[in-house]
């Protein structure tokens, strides 16, 4: 049998691992059939008394088994090898051969499309698990890691100044780490207003250019007009010395464009963002920031560091209710 084994040219699993598969299934047989089986001697005689009178115990078994489907059907890749085998020592006896591998190869189909969902969705779990994951720094692990970002921006725009052309891995290093800005610094994650936001859309400066009023930055049709956090770092660093490199090779009005001047498309700013955090380990999206921020400002309010009115002024800049950011957002979990 292990000489046969080794001809079947095994893919998932070791001879030694298939063996024991085997034996399990002749010790299922055993167990949750011993009044059937009583009389009946042998490894050999057993598998042909499933194979002639009992095959639905092929399923049966691999019912009884609290294993993934990857796993069950590795194991009826075990038996269907044992059957072959005794096919092969036993072709002058008339036995269910052909039934039985039949019955075995339409189980391996069903746990090969089951393998294959199970591995999909163990991977959705997974990836839903990550992406919602809350980041338990709160808003200061989200500004340390732009903290840790800045050395490399800082230098980059320096050369940039000097009259080096950045390459374009280097400016898109600089237009996501100004795009991260905006999310962990000044709490605007509306990506497509970010994308379509352009240099004319500026309509008052306020405190020194750190605000703008835009009406590209809107949540719901019922605003005409949001007030924004405008960092300087776009106003006094991006747009006069990395945008401008851009522009050099095509005209455009927009504030953030790719390196060949070109607009960002839809949802880029997104992603761009999440590129950026991805790097120490963080899955950042709207809802996630949104949270963040609502937490953020509940714990400034409890420290005294702000009123309950200007809580309730931040969270409207959000562009949802009080009531919504304690439904939707106030999730409990701790912040900085």
């Amino acid at each position: 049998y292990q000489n046969y084994l080794g001809r079947s040219k095994l893919q998932d699993v070791s001879m030694d691992a298939s063996t024991k598969m085997f034996s399990q299934f002749i010790s299922y047989i055993k167990e949750k059939h011993q009044r059937e089986i009583k009389g009946i001697k042998g490894t050999k005689h057993l598998l042909l008394w499933v194979i002639d009178s009992r095959r639905d115990v092929f399923g049966a078994h691999i019912d009884d088994l609290e294993v993934m489907p990857a796993n069950k059907r590795q194991r009826i890749e075990a038996i269907i090898n044992a059957v072959s085998f005794l096919e092969d020592r036993n072709r002058n006896e008339e036995h269910a051969f052909s039934d039985a591998l039949r019955v075995l190869v339409n189980l391996k189909k069903q746990l090969t499309k089951a393998a294959r969902v199970d591995t999909r969705s163990k991977k959705d779990r997974e990836e839903r698990v990550r992406i919602h994951a809350y980041p338990r720094g709160g808003l200061k692990q989200i500004r340390a890691n732009l903290h840790d970002g800045w050395d490399y921006f800082d230098a980059l725009v320096a050369v940039a100044q000097a009259g080096y052309q950045l390459k374009e891995s280097e400016y898109n290093e600089c237009l996501r780490y100004v795009l991260a800005t905006l999310w962990g610094y000044d709490g605007n994650a509306r990506s497509l207003a970010i994308e379509e936001l352009c240099l004319d859309d500026v309509q008052i400066k306020l405190e020194g250019r750190d605000f703008v009023l835009s009406q590209k930055f809107k949540t719901f049709g019922h605003y005409d007009h949001q007030v924004v956090k405008f960092s300087l770092i776009i106003s006094e660093v991006w747009v006069p010395f990395i945008r401008s490199q851009a522009t050099t090779r095509r005209e455009s009005d927009r504030v953030f464009v790719k390196y060949n001047g070109m607009p960002l498309q839809h949802n880029e700013t997104t992603r761009h963002v999440q590129e950026y955090f991805k790097r120490y380990g963080l899955v950042l999206n709207v809802t996630t920031l949104r949270s963040v921020l609502e937490e953020s400002y509940l714990v400034a309010e409890t420290d005294g560091l702000i009123s309950e009115r200007a809580r309730a002024s931040l969270t409207l800049s959000q562009g949802h209710s009080e009531r919504t950011a304690e439904e939707y957002y106030l999730l409990g979990k701790p912040a900085a």
